[in-house]
């Protein structure tokens, strides 16, 4: 089975598997992925990927791959004794969340913040 890790936020194939002999991973999962250099991962979705098949064809469609999509485990945040992870908005150096930057400076304390561009906590 193919098994394709796309960066979720960039699209990006970030590694390809063409015999990949594990379970599948499942949302949540928590994978360290060597493409390069070593990077932690969370499994945010999984994309089953089938091949085309003639109109109206619904039996024994082959399987073309399994997309992986994987988010860096920077951007996620351990919660509860039940293993569960979710999503989070890092933090700029000036305390604010990086959804409220644009391009040019930081909109948080109601606009009058002194940021002049995101630059990440960690």
């Amino acid at each position: 089975m193919i098994l394709t890790f796309v960066d979720s936020h960039s699209g990006e194939a970030i590694l390809r598997e063409y015999e990949w002999e594990l379970p599948v991973p499942r949302e949540g999962d928590v994978l360290e992925l060597h493409s390069g250099s070593e990077t932690r991962y969370v499994v945010q979705e999984v994309d089953w990927v089938f091949a085309d098949a003639p109109a109206g064809e619904k039996t024994d469609v082959p399987m073309k791959e399994l997309k992986i999509m994987v988010v860096s485990a920077a951007e996620f945040v351990h919660r509860g004794e039940d293993g569960g992870h979710r999503m989070v908005d890092p933090l700029c150096k000036c305390g604010h969340a990086k959804s409220v930057h644009t391009s040019m400076r930081c909109n948080g304390a109601a606009g009058t913040c002194q940021c002049h561009g995101f630059e990440s906590m960690s």
